[in-house]
């Protein structure tokens, strides 16, 4: 009986080992989405209208339902600017963040939806309730 105990024991432990190791969560292993950048690793810079757009978002790796600030600069400094990020893979609700111009920067603060899937969200941008029609994907890696 200790020896069937010991085998499953063993067997259980080498199949929980091959599954975590299955799930790779190191953002170094991004998938091919198409994204002309990872802003959940790196700043990204984007072109809106013939100006540069810079967008990073803090602390990196971007993680789900951790405090991030999302800054962006280059856009004008008179927009009540505003975002509205959805996933695009799963609908998670909607999420609205509401920025301050300081220092040149728009800063607003996102708290990522928690999910069991890897998420891709779009991030569309707002002058009041009208849209820029200036947008990014984020790939969040659970």
């Amino acid at each position: 009986m200790k020896k069937i105990v010991s085998f499953l024991f063993i067997v259980a432990i080498f199949a929980g080992w091959k599954i975590y190791n299955t799930f790779d969560k190191t953002p170094s292993t991004l998938p091919e989405l198409n994204l002309k950048c990872h802003l959940s690793i790196e700043d990204c810079v984007y072109n809106y209208q013939g100006a540069l757009i810079n967008v990073s978002l803090t602390p990196k790796p971007l993680r789900a339902m951790n405090q991030t600030l999302l800054k962006i600069s280059g856009l004008t400094p008179n927009l009540n600017l505003k975002a509205k990020i959805k996933g695009t893979n799963m609908y998670m609700g909607e999420i609205n963040v509401d920025f301050s111009y300081q220092n040149g920067n728009y800063e607003g603060i996102v708290i990522f939806s928690n999910c069991i899937h890897d998420m891709i969200y779009r991030v569309e941008f707002f002058n009041e309730d009208i849209a820029l029609n200036f947008s990014f994907d984020i790939f969040l890696r659970v």
